[in-house]
C-alpha cells in the first residue's frame, strides 16, 4: 500500500499569466496603434482571470498583478490613441 499523506501538492506557478502580462506590457509601451492597446488589453484581461484562478489554488500573485498594470497601461494607451487622433481630425 502506498502511503498517501507523503505525497505533496504542487502549487500552480502561474506561468501562463506571468507570460500574457510581459507581452500586454510590452503592448502597452509599444501601443503606438491603437490595435497593439486593443491586443495588449485583450491579454491583460486573459492574464488577470488566468492568475486570479492560481492564485486562489495558492500559486503566485505574478500574473495577476502585471495583468492588472497591464490593463491600467493599455487602458491609458487607448485612450491617448484615441485623443490623439480626434485631435488630429480637428486640424
Amino acid at each position: 500500500m502506498e502511503d498517501n499523506q507523503n505525497i505533496t501538492q504542487q502549487k500552480p506557478s502561474g506561468a501562463l499569466s506571468i507570460i500574457l502580462g510581459i507581452i500586454s506590457l510590452i503592448c502597452a509601451f509599444l501601443s503606438s496603434t491603437i490595435f497593439a492597446a486593443v491586443i495588449g488589453f485583450i491579454l491583460a484581461i486573459i492574464a488577470t482571470v488566468s492568475g486570479n484562478n492560481c492564485k486562489k489554488q495558492g500559486g503566485t500573485i505574478a500574473g495577476f498583478v502585471m495583468g492588472v498594470i497591464g490593463i491600467i497601461f493599455n487602458a491609458v494607451g487607448f485612450i491617448a490613441c484615441v485623443a490623439c487622433a480626434g485631435a488630429l481630425s480637428m486640424m
